[in-house]
């Protein structure tokens, strides 16, 4: 299977100190949709989109697929919610069956699954905002294929 991990893409400030209610602002938008047409343009296998609960994880979701443009419905996967349970996302990769899996979710969390699918804590891939990691996971084990700031992808379309 090749999984990729994206950190949400720039939300704005909490309103009224609601973290699940924080919206993309104008450039996480953009972040989005950049990241979907580098999917696109990439052709990269890809046959389900899930997301945490959070208003700025189901935006992000929602305008990679749209820009994507393969009529991929993104679907909430409560697991990714911030706080995420890394071995119990492990657990359920082992049972999919998708050729390509794009998972959004937040930080510290995407840097925690990443290190543990790529068994590389050196690494030390940092995430910003609408940052994405794709790997090849097979048997419990991940080889990643590549690593991308939202500057890196968008470059590659220019």
């Amino acid at each position: 299977m090749h999984l990729i991990l994206m950190r949400h893409a720039e939300a704005a400030p909490a309103p009224g100190g609601l973290d699940a209610s924080r919206p993309l602002t104008a450039f996480g938008m953009e972040q989005a949709r950049t990241f979907g047409l580098f999917l696109k343009e990439q052709e990269f296998p890809l046959s389900a989109i899930e997301h945490s609960p959070l208003l700025r994880t189901t935006q992000t979701a929602r305008l990679v697929a749209e820009s994507l443009s393969r009529g991929l419905e993104p679907g909430v996967n409560s697991e990714l919610a911030p706080g995420a349970d890394t071995f119990s996302i492990l657990g359920g990769l082992r049972s999919r069956a998708e050729e390509g899996l794009l998972y959004i979710l937040h930080a510290p969390d995407v840097g925690e699954l990443s290190v543990a699918l790529l068994g590389a804590p050196a690494l030390g891939f940092r995430f910003a905002p609408g940052a994405a990691l794709a790997l090849h996971f097979e048997n419990g084990q991940g080889r990643l294929i590549w690593h991308h700031s939202f500057e890196s992808y968008a470059r590659s379309l220019a």
